[in-house]
């Protein structure tokens, strides 16, 4: 570093020359060097170090919460950490089998809810879902625990004291009074395949197993913490029925927006349906009608559908009819339907789809299905003869082939409900539209359902403790109206000026 009378020079190092004091030359010629050595290199020149600017601040505050990176606990894969052997002592105290499964239950909810982090969706869906199963929240009725007089007592509060007083669910007086059978699996059933998709809008895949991660966080933690081994069977059935509901929930949604398919629809259009709508070339589709199309499509798709898939004697059976009014359908019924086959289309079909006349057109492969008969629905109004009969017999099972695209197969799973309406033409094909709703394999009805919105009864006060209407009177003289029909503090009611001037014939006006 070298410096002079007004500035500092910063210099890069770099390996100085030797000088020799008795050799001038060299001296000489190695200052010589030196200067040219350092008038070559880069120096930043300054009175003094250089002041960094400060960066100036946005105004906008972190919206991130503190520890709001930290694991919620409902995570996919989330366990629950170790316990040391004093935490698992407290636990068997706990949860010790030979206390009452309502009292085990009403802690462990309690306790799980302290060691999970709920954010709002997630505090919504699990209430919804101890609602749903018979809890109850707020201060608990009837409780006989009194923190105040332990403290008196100069007792200190166990653990099991500790979950008490803090414990705001609990099981329902309406389910302890009509002995409700503790049942995991089928509440979970019931729950998922009627209420999640009506609680929340799930727009895909992810939404949906993130909400069931909350159910299941809550079933591994009854398992973890042995909170109730008499029923290991039925939460280890529950974090099955999970495992399913992943995968068949969103399916069954993406179902719906999809079915009946082009091919289906196209059958609607020419033979009548829900798609039956017009025969101008010149269509629009109506934006209520997701899959509409114009006549002189639907025929081609159909025409396409026939020639690769039909049988030897339906393909005749539609030629010796001829084309026209003469095809027509025969039959329609609305019913429930079971999927129990799903077979996508063949190497013959995709190259037959593969040529320049099919062009635009999605191969298409073979839905089978069974008639399914609710066993939650209501009971037909059928006259006592027709009951028996019914019951004598046995309800009718058909077996239905649909042709579907396989881009809607995909969708479709073994063991799906639906409900729609089937069609059968004249010459033996089978074709459906119409749904109204599609159901995931483990659709349950319990009457947990049925109770949806009850409230408790109770009794009306008597007509006389109602509020009475205050009667108020106008004086002339005040320009306003006087409570008490102008009877003032300290007033008796024969001093009343209103009635005076009442008696006296004068106006006054009485209102209520």
């Amino acid at each position: 570093m070298a410096g002079t009378d007004a500035h500092h020079v910063r210099i890069a190092e770099q390996d100085s020359p030797t000088i020799d004091p008795h050799n001038d030359t060299e001296d000489a010629a190695g200052v010589h060097q030196a200067d040219e050595a350092e008038s070559s290199l880069p120096v930043s020149v300054g009175t003094g170090q250089k002041k960094k600017k400060k960066k100036k601040k946005s105004g906008k505050k972190s919206r991130l919460k503190k520890g709001s990176n930290q694991p919620t606990g409902f995570e996919e894969y989330y366990v629950d950490p170790p316990m040391t052997p004093a935490e698992h002592a407290v636990e068997v105290d706990l949860y010790d089998p030979s206390k009452d499964f309502q009292e085990r239950i009403e802690i462990a909810v309690s306790r799980f809810e302290s060691r999970r982090k709920f954010g709002d969706w997630q505090r919504e869906l699990f209430d919804k879902y101890l609602a749903f199963g018979g809890f109850d929240s707020g201060p608990k009725p009837f409780s006989t625990f009194d923190a105040n007089e332990k403290e008196a007592e100069g007792e200190d509060m166990s653990a099991a004291d500790v979950a008490r007083l803090k414990n705001t669910t609990y099981v329902s007086k309406w389910v302890l009074e009509n002995k409700g059978e503790v049942d995991f699996d089928g509440v979970l059933k019931a729950f998922l395949s009627n209420y999640l998709s009506r609680l929340f809008m799930l727009h895909s895949e992810q939404e949906i197993r993130s909400r069931i991660n909350v159910l299941r966080s809550f079933f591994n933690y009854l398992l973890y913490h042995n909170v109730c081994p008499e029923y290991t069977d039925q939460v280890n059935a529950a974090r099955y029925t999970c495992n399913k509901a992943d995968k068949e929930l969103w399916a069954s949604l993406s179902c719906a927006r999809k079915l009946p398919g082009g091919f289906n629809t196209a059958c609607s259009v020419i033979f009548g349906g829900y798609y039956h709508i017009t025969d101008d070339e010149n269509f629009e589709p109506d934006p209520r009608i997701p899959f509409g199309m114009p006549r002189q499509t639907a025929l081609k798709v159909f025409q396409g559908g026939m020639a690769a898939n039909s049988t030897v004697d339906m393909f005749n059976k539609y030629q010796r009819q001829g084309i026209g009014s003469s095809h027509k359908r025969i039959r329609s019924v609305q019913t429930s339907l079971e999927v129990t086959c799903v077979d996508f289309s063949s190497y013959e079909v995709q190259s037959f789809y593969q040529e320049a006349a099919m062009a635009g057109l999605e191969p298409t492969g073979k839905l089978t299905c069974k008639t399914w008969y609710s066993p939650y629905a209501q009971d037909e109004d059928l006259t006592e003869e027709e009951e028996a009969e019914l019951n004598s017999k046995g309800q009718p099972i058909y077996t239905y082939e649909f042709w579907v695209e396989d881009s809607v197969l995909a969708e479709v799973f073994v063991g799906m409900l639906m409900d729609c309406e089937v069609y059968e033409t004249s010459f033996g094909l089978h074709y459906f539209d119409a749904i109204t709703a599609t159901m995931v394999s483990f659709h349950t009805h319990i009457p947990n359902i049925d109770m949806e919105g009850y409230k408790e009864p109770r009794e009306l006060e008597p007509r006389d403790k109602y509020e009475q209407p205050e009667l108020h009177a106008y004086i002339p003289e005040r320009g306003r109206s006087v409570p008490g029909a102008g009877i003032e503090e300290g007033d008796d009611e024969d001093d009343d000026p209103a009635l005076a001037k009442y008696e006296k014939g004068e106006d006054i006006n009485i209102t209520v």
